[in-house]
């Protein structure tokens, strides 16, 4: 689960398969369904968010809490590995 203005962020920004790298904790819920059933799922919620890009997956622009995603240019010789 993603809230708040990183929501609105991997919304606009984000399409089925883009490649992303999350962070944060797991979270357990368990009910009781209508038919008498117990459920439970994991959710993972998000703390931050990375975009990891198609092109170049050694420079991700990172999207903290609050924050807009930002591209880098060509070339700007940023080419560490974020690992």
């Amino acid at each position: 689960m993603v809230w708040g203005k990183q929501a609105e962020s991997c919304g606009e920004y984000l399409d089925k398969g883009s490649p992303i790298l999350v962070e944060g904790r797991l979270q357990t819920r368990e009910w009781e369904a209508k038919d008498g059933g117990k459920r439970t799922v994991i959710e993972v919620v998000a703390e931050r968010v990375q975009f990891m890009g198609r092109a170049r997956a050694a420079a991700p622009a990172t999207v903290p809490a609050g924050a807009e995603p930002f591209a880098e240019e060509p070339g700007s010789g940023n080419d560490d590995v974020p690992f």
